[in-house]
């Protein structure tokens, strides 16, 4: 009896000292600034230049100091500002510029920004997306809202234009489909040729896997015809249903209650089989002192006080 006691209250210690664990680990980071952008984008043609401007904002009431670093595009991105000094509740704006060589291949490039701060760091996802310096065509794209965000498995859709510069009569395009993860890696590929005249649009539709991990994705369009290339591409969230903290503690105390019961039960099962035994002895004794006569029958044991 003591032993299954002490077995519960083991039970109880270990899950208190998870939730505080837990409640521990969301509190031991504390954010120290803000970024006025999810993702940073970028697109350009062979030999062109853009800047964009992002702005970090301090969210403490004291002093901080921010690093930044880019990680995976050094080659094409330069930043104004490596290291910076924000006042309590300040903002500042800081510039990245970009720019494609002459005989840079287009294509899509995927980076990051990091920015860190008093032990807080926050990625950035950067595309920078490098077309044809002359096309005779150009493509767009527009994801519908209810897309932007959307669960593993489904069906993503995307309105695509097609639409020429210059020129006249009918040619193929040669239409590549990617969604790549925030490390640049394809998920989702697909391939198809269109003929256009002057300009067509259609709906494009990509099944995501029913495994894909949730976070940040790009889906880009390559178009080329006759070694010239145009592109398009947009970000999206992959996303599931996350439990709440209030769900969470409810899964936690429905737990702490299961361990409980299984323990009582246990214990009562334990009690029943102790006083069985404890009635099968005091049978025997009763016996051997002539108490009671214990006779075994077909229909079982029949027991008669003397």
């Amino acid at each position: 009896m003591k032993r299954g006691l002490i077995l519960i209250l083991m039970l109880i210690l270990l899950f208190v000292l998870f939730l505080t664990k837990s409640l521990a680990v969301t509190s031991e980071v504390v954010k120290s600034f803000d970024i006025n952008k999810e993702e940073i984008q970028f697109s350009l043609r062979q030999g062109e230049t853009k800047p964009e401007e992002i702005t970090i904002s301090n969210i403490l009431d004291k002093k901080i100091n921010i690093n930044l670093e880019i990680i995976g595009l050094e080659n094409f991105l330069g930043l104004s500002e490596k290291s910076l000094e924000l006042g309590a509740g300040s903002s500042k704006t800081i510039t990245l510029k970009a720019t494609a060589d002459e005989d840079a291949i287009p294509d899509l490039y995927i980076g990051r920004l990091i920015i860190e701060a008093d032990n807080f760091k926050k990625e950035t996802p950067i595309s920078i997306e490098i077309e044809s310096k002359k096309s005779v065509f150009g493509i767009k794209l527009e994801v519908p809202e209810k897309y932007l965000e959307i669960s593993p498995g489904k069906e993503f859709l995307t309105n695509i234009n097609l639409f020429r510069r210059e020129g006249q009569g009918k040619f193929d395009i040669l239409l590549n489909y990617d969604i790549k993860n925030e490390k640049g890696e394809i998920v989702v590929s697909e391939q198809e040729t269109f003929s256009i005249d002057i300009q067509t649009g259609f709906v494009k539709t990509i099944y995501l896997p029913s495994d894909l991990k949730y976070g940040r994705y790009i889906l880009y369009i390559k178009a080329t015809h006759n070694g010239e290339v145009s592109s398009a591409s947009t970000w999206f969230s992959v996303v599931g249903s996350y439990p709440t903290s209030l769900e969470i503690i409810l899964f936690g105390v429905l737990i702490f209650f299961m361990i409980v019961l299984v323990g009582v039960i246990y214990e009562i099962i334990k009690m029943k089989r102790y006083i069985s035994r404890k009635m099968k002895i005091d049978e025997k004794i009763l016996a051997k002192n002539g108490m009671i006569k214990i006779r075994n029958l077909k229909g079982g044991i029949n027991k008669k006080w003397i």
